[in-house]
């Protein structure tokens, strides 16, 4: 069986400048990359960077679509709704991972 993720970013508070969108450009010379979007569909491998990261620097929303079922939704909030909703965000670095005996069902 084939391979096919999907991977679409959207800048909707501002445009992207012509540097940042030549500095998505170097991640994917395949992708179609506008002031507003970059999106782009993979048969085989994965993106050069963590879409989280990308959805940091640039974008205010991304969408991720796999053949095998994955489906992912984010979006970015301005801190001031964040702190609204009582939303805190934990870096991956700083989360606890269950031990190892917990992951196998030990």
């Amino acid at each position: 069986m084939s391979e096919f993720q999907y991977y679409d970013f959207v800048a909707v508070d501002r445009p992207l400048s012509e540097r940042e969108q030549r500095e998505l450009r170097a991640l994917s010379s395949r992708a179609t990359i506008t002031s507003t979007r970059f999106s782009n569909s993979y048969s085989y491998g994965n993106p050069k960077a963590q879409p989280a990261k990308l959805v940091e620097r640039y974008f205010d929303a991304h969408l991720y679509l796999a053949n095998w079922g994955t489906r992912r939704m984010v979006l970015r909030l301005p801190s001031r709704f964040r702190k609204r909703l009582g939303v805190i965000a934990t870096p991956r670095s700083k989360r606890k991972r269950p031990s190892s005996s917990r992951r196998r069902g030990h």
